[in-house]
């Protein structure tokens, strides 16, 4: 076996130091060059832990470390000989078993209690190894599947209560540091990781360590999809508007499918109102959700355009408040693209998306600037008609409707504060953005499983997974929505009908259970595929 090149130097102070060839010419340090003894790591060694089994041997100062802090047995793994070969004869290696290579195969841990210590500066150097180290211990005493979910804010804790129904070991870890991710596979060995929404350099380190790596993308835009390529042989995407993995797949994106989100009803159920919750939050209609007042044009491009261009846009704006499809990318055409860039003396990045041409990444610019405009025009008016309530950032108060003004409430928490805005709300809105194409909104599943009633305006998906006027009921423009909020106000009854089917339908169809269990079934079809091209 070839093995990688290996310099050891002698250092000022007369201990050595190292650096390590990890790929064609390149070198890791391992140690500091003047004062390699002074090595920055902390070991808690577990008191119920019958042995240590430490990954990455090096110069052995770990080890030194390990040993005047506990005198458990210590077994030592390391992938390269030379480093064993090295320091052989050392003091270091007293009372310390070492596996070179494969040889760790050979012996059992079963039945004792086992700490893991892992030499993160040292495995790096041979990260498959390793890995197939933690692996190999892994199916010898675990069985069960094993998956990391990295937090989210929204739906990852109701995704990994699915997955422990499935009778997987689940560990939620957070996404606060990307270059922690190779740690957290090579610790944790799981057989799957699971992000909301798609992340690129995740994507990359589970290509590298074969680990398969499933994404759930439930935003648009999710810009990620469109930076570069993004065909892995271990990652499967999974994505909430089926227009855009249509999108997607006409532009040769391959392991990418349609899965619209879903609710935890367990969860929502459990969720009871008390005197004070229906004081707090009873209205006639709410609306919670962002006015998306950061956006790019009218915190930054519009206030640059003259007059005339700004009339422009504005006039895309009017036509897309008159249509349910995404009209805007239908009107922009890059001589318009060109006029904004000359007006407002700025340069859109035409290179920044390889999978998303300069026009729609100016069409979901100026959708996000519609969305604001939709939606502080659509909840003045109701919120002057209604008792209206309304959540979210202080973006809101930038309308100076002092009728949005009466009706803003600040953010609410997402777990148990919003689901009880739902209930307490005789009218739920859900105005989806306009470049949304085809797929449904969280605040759809949510309010429906909240056993709350719903209107909304109309998407694809609305056709395909629920029944307007049974599950749910669709406007067309404002005036409509004022009509239906007037008739539905007026006819509880009717409202009370409309609202229980929406919660039984969403109960039997459109759970975390159910869409989780898809997508495994999908997963597990394609690690068969993958195991047969032998990848």
């Amino acid at each position: 076996m070839k093995k990688n090149k290996m310099i050891i130097e002698k250092a000022k102070n007369g201990r050595h130091t190292c650096k390590y060839e990890i790929k064609n010419g390149v070198f890791k340090y391992l140690y500091s060059k003047y004062t390699p003894e002074n090595i920055q790591v902390q070991y808690n060694i577990n008191a119920d832990a019958d042995c240590l089994v430490v990954l990455g041997l090096g110069l052995g100062y770990e080890i030194e470390i390990i040993k005047s802090l506990t005198n458990k047995p210590i077994f030592v793994i390391e992938y390269d000989p030379a480093f064993y070969d090295y320091i052989q004869n050392d003091r270091v290696l007293n009372n310390v078993k070492v596996f070179i290579e494969e040889e760790y195969k050979n012996f059992s841990f079963e039945n004792k209690k086992v700490q893991y210590i892992i030499n993160y500066n040292l495995i790096e150097c041979n990260t498959n190894f390793y890995k197939n180290v933690m692996e190999f211990y892994k199916n010898s005493i675990n069985k069960s599947r094993t998956i990391i979910v990295y937090d989210h804010p929204t739906i990852a804790k109701d995704c990994a209560i699915s997955f422990e129904k499935m009778g997987f070991n689940v560990k939620i870890l957070q996404l606060n540091d990307l270059n922690k991710v190779y740690k957290d596979i090579i610790e944790v060995q799981p057989d799957y990781i699971f992000t909301v929404n798609f992340i690129n350099v995740i994507a990359d380190i589970c290509e590298q360590l074969q680990t398969l790596y499933i994404s759930w993308t439930v935003d648009t835009p999710c810009y990620t999809l469109y930076e570069r390529e993004i065909n892995y042989n271990y990652s499967i995407l999974f994505v909430y508007d089926e227009a855009v993995v249509n999108d997607l797949k006409t532009k040769g994106i391959k392991n990418v499918d349609y899965m619209p989100v879903a609710a935890n009803v367990d969860r929502l159920n459990k969720i009871v109102l008390n005197n004070n919750d229906i004081q707090k939050y009873s209205s006639d209609v709410s609306f919670l959700g962002s006015c998306t007042s950061h956006n790019e044009y009218m915190n930054i491009i519009k206030p640059r355009l003259s007059l005339p261009v700004q009339e422009l846009i504005e006039k895309l704006i009017n036509a897309q408040m008159y249509s349910e499809q995404f009209l805007i990318k239908e009107l922009v055409e890059e001589d318009i693209v060109d006029l904004v860039n000359t007006d407002a003396k700025i340069s859109f990045n035409k290179d920044k998306y390889l999978n998303l041409s300069i026009n729609d990444a100016f069409s979901f610019l100026l959708g996000r600037y519609h969305t604001f405009v939709e939606r502080t025009t659509y909840m003045a008016k109701i919120a002057e008609k209604y008792k209206t309530r309304l959540y979210g950032e202080k973006g809101w108060l930038l309308n100076e409707s002092p009728y949005i003004h009466k009706a803003y409430r600040k953010e609410v928490e997402h777990f148990i504060e919003m689901p009880k805005v739902f209930k307490c709300s005789k009218i739920n809105l859900n105005i989806t953005r306009s470049f949304v194409e085809s797929g449904l909104p969280m605040r759809v599943f949510d309010v429906l499983g909240s056993n709350a009633f719903l209107i909304t305006n109309n998407k694809k998906d609305i056709q395909q997974l629920f029944s307007p006027d049974k599950d749910l009921v669709v406007y067309r423009d404002l005036q409509d929505l004022l009509e239906l909020i007037d008739y539905y106000l007026l006819h509880e009854n009717k409202r009370n009908i409309i609202r229980q089917q929406g919660f039984e339908t969403l109960s039997k169809y459109h759970t975390y259970d159910i869409r989780l269990k898809r997508i495994l079934d999908k997963v597990d079809k394609y690690e068969n595929e993958l195991k047969g091209f032998g990848f």
